[in-house]
């Protein structure tokens, strides 16, 4: 641990004992809180780690595969899929039935 060994940790707790017996508990104290916050630092990480890696095995969240809904821009087909409009059929026009002899209506009706 760091190049030090059992003994120089020894010797350094002996000679905070002999220097500074009041302040101990504070330091302690602080080390504790050091320690916690280095905990809930790495529980925050390993729940990033876990996220990014959700997230490279299924990259469309579940939010996203909702169905959509009746009548929304989603529930039509892609453009690839939709049938295909057919061309108005042209109307009846005056130069058609002048050209037959007049013998075709305006309205669609036979002879």
């Amino acid at each position: 641990m760091f190049g030090i060994g059992l003994g120089e940790i020894l010797l350094i707790v002996l000679v905070t004992f002999l220097v500074a017996p009041k302040e101990i508990p504070i330091v302690l104290r602080k080390l504790g809180q050091f320690f916690g916050m280095l905990s809930k630092l790495r529980d925050d990480l390993m729940d990033v780690r876990r996220d990014v890696e959700e997230i490279m095995q299924d990259p469309v969240p579940d939010e996203m595969r909702r169905k959509p809904r009746a009548g929304s821009a989603r529930s039509r087909p892609p453009a690839g899929r939709r049938k295909p409009v057919s061309a108005p059929r042209p109307a009846a026009s005056r130069h058609a039935a002048e050209r037959d002899g007049g013998t075709r209506s305006m309205r669609g009706g036979g002879k």
